[in-house]
């Protein structure tokens, strides 16, 4: 499951290259023990998902292209993959927000 997110949606996907994490809106997504109209504006979605995503991902915000101050890269693929399902109405900011905490809870447990 994460290869097809991360080969379809993420442009810093390599084929072959060995795992070396998932960022946090992938594993969120691939977690079995989770379930899954309206839609905000652009510039909602984004600021939403830096706080939800990125403020929890391992990659931030020594690896993370997308927060780089010099040069600034493209957003992972699971933000892409979010961002077009919200964009869409698939998913609500709202309902993103209780997945994201129910996960985080779930990851808390675990370790």
């Amino acid at each position: 499951m994460f290869k097809q997110i991360c080969k379809n949606y993420c442009p810093y996907y390599r084929e072959g290259k060995e795992d070396v994490g998932h960022c946090f809106p992938v594993l969120l997504f691939c977690d079995k023990e989770l379930t899954y109209k309206d839609v905000k504006t652009a510039n909602e979605i984004k600021r939403s998902l830096v706080e939800l995503f990125c403020l929890r991902c391992e990659f931030y915000p020594e690896d993370c292209d997308f927060h780089a101050l010099e040069n600034p890269g493209s957003p992972c693929g699971g933000y892409i993959y979010f961002y077009h399902l919200l964009k869409k109405g698939d998913l609500s900011i709202e309902q993103l927000k209780e997945l994201c905490e129910t996960f985080t809870k779930c990851i808390s447990k675990k370790t």
